[in-house]
């Protein structure tokens, strides 16, 4: 069965907009904006990959029964010989109002900046929070930068004539 040219002209016309928003790839289908653009970078969940997702633990049980989820976060910073650094964290950002301190006892050897975090808050003596009951979460991958060509890896091209058997 054929269709005629002015059949098919005619759907593809249909589906075509001159005023869409531009393609970005890896963008949002629906706005054509990059993920980057599209989503908060300080919510660090929302950029999760699914497998990371699966690795988190979601909520704990406190002492007086009450159901507590955790905060997910970024590492903001970090002093080997301080000792101490910080978590960027837009929930606890919004609840507490400043970075949530992190101790060394609760950062891994290599630790890396911006990896993201799962983790309880405490107060401490000066009534700052504190991470407590870390869950360190691989690292993210890299998020495109705007304007980025990407070049798709593949094998290499055949050079020559094959043999014929």
């Amino acid at each position: 069965k054929t269709t005629e040219p002015s059949v098919i002209a005619q759907a593809n016309s249909s589906n075509l907009n001159a005023d869409a928003p531009a393609f970005v790839p890896g963008g949002d289908r629906g706005t054509g904006l990059a993920a980057t653009e599209d989503t908060d970078e300080s919510d660090v969940i929302s950029r999760l990959p699914k497998a990371h997702k699966m690795m988190m633990r979601q909520h704990f049980m406190a002492a007086n029964g009450e159901c507590i989820t955790y905060y997910v976060g970024r590492l903001k910073s970090y002093n080997n010989q301080n000792g101490f650094g910080f978590i960027d964290c837009k929930q606890s950002k919004e609840a507490w109002g400043v970075d949530v301190f992190i101790h060394k006892n609760f950062v891994p050897q290599p630790w890396n900046i911006g990896q993201p975090i799962e983790f309880a808050v405490t107060l401490n003596g000066r009534g700052q929070p504190q991470a407590v009951d870390v869950n360190w979460l691989p690292r993210l991958p890299e998020a495109p930068k705007p304007g980025a060509v990407r070049v798709a890896q593949g094998p290499p091209a055949a050079v020559g004539r094959l043999a014929a058997p």
